[in-house]
């Protein structure tokens, strides 16, 4: 089962190989050059160290390419280069949408939706107004293989979607994704997800190791004038042999275009994560960001992000404080 699950992705690539001879076929992509600087501050007791923290960020690629394979049949491939080393697979799929009305079916190597205020892959996108992801939830998985199912329901533009995929590697137990998301009135979009993975090994005495993950995201954007504001709250368990840490967050994200070309961005977050015979551990996270567009393919984001992590692996007073500013450019094609 492991084995065919593998190539599913795999064969899904090849397939969309051939892509570029189909009609209906368009290729897209961003390309993202940046870095940052800063200071990583460190305090255990009354011992307290300081370090500069400068980088150049790899140039990073995503390309995707999507086609009609058929009436109702669509695929997908998305590849990332980052560094120049070998492109990642980060999606490979089949969507089929004229199975039965209103229900849509998606198979092969998934992005999972993120439960949080942005996920890891749109967090240098050309639309999202920060530079990175936030502590809160930036992502439940990044990938696995399988399928899902959303079924579209009226009046409010709601859909539900169940999805299947392989468990955490070697076990092939399956992991299951549960959302539901609508639009009540105008500009707003609302989402509740439920996702669980059971990652216990197969080998004899091991311990049971089970992540589970809900998050209530909502987001209300408004034309005039040009705000966005992104809310969401989670809570996740990892239950590993007979200890069983939750963390719960919080999450608020504005978003403000000033005119065409210039625009700005507040966020803030908290992270508490809670351990038995542990102090509870907490992580607060502002960051304040803007950018500019320099034309209608090239965005200059700049962002400044302060993050402070208290009681640090549970370990009382024990504290870290991250002060950076970062700058990036994104180009699309």
């Amino acid at each position: 089962m492991r084995r065919l699950l593998t190539l599913i992705p795999i064969l899904l690539l090849l397939g969309a190989l051939a892509l570029p001879a189909m009609a209906g076929v368009t290729c897209d992509g961003h390309l993202r050059l940046g870095g940052r600087t800063g200071e990583i501050t460190t305090k255990v007791g009354q011992t307290s160290t300081t370090t500069k923290d400068t980088q150049l960020q790899e140039p990073k690629v995503n390309l995707n390419i999507k086609g009609d394979v058929a009436d109702g049949v669509k695929a997908l491939v998305e590849l990332r280069e980052e560094g120049g080393r070998r492109p990642v697979v980060r999606q490979a799929l089949i969507e089929l949408t004229n199975l039965i009305p209103g229900v849509s079916l998606r198979a092969g190597r998934i992005k999972l939706p993120s439960g949080g205020l942005q996920s890891v892959d749109n967090a240098n996108s050309m639309e999202n107004p920060l530079i990175d992801e936030s502590i809160s939830y930036s992502d439940i998985i990044t990938l696995d293989t399988g399928a899902e199912a959303t079924l579209a329901l009226d009046p409010v533009e709601s859909t539900v979607t169940l999805g299947i995929f392989r468990g955490g590697v070697p076990n092939d137990k399956p992991a299951l994704l549960l959302k539901g998301a609508a639009k009540p009135v105008e500009g707003l979009d609302v989402s509740l997800l439920f996702y669980t993975s059971d990652e216990t090994k197969k080998d004899a005495g091991a311990l049971k190791d089970v992540i589970t993950t809900y998050a209530l995201t909502g987001q209300y954007k408004l034309p005039e004038p040009a705000l966005t504001i992104k809310g969401m709250v989670g809570r996740n368990t990892h239950e590993e042999g007979d200890k069983k840490p939750e963390t719960t967050c919080f999450g608020l994200q504005g978003s403000y275009d000033f005119n065409e070309m210039f625009w700005g961005a507040l966020r803030f977050a908290n992270s508490t994560k809670k351990e038995e015979k542990k102090e509870d551990s907490k992580s607060t996270e502002i960051a304040v960001g803007g950018g500019c567009n320099l034309a209608e393919n090239t965005k200059i984001k700049v962002q400044w992000r302060s993050v402070k992590d208290e009681n640090v692996g549970g370990v009382k007073g024990a504290e870290k404080t991250i002060n950076a500013l970062a700058g990036e450019i994104v180009v699309a094609f």
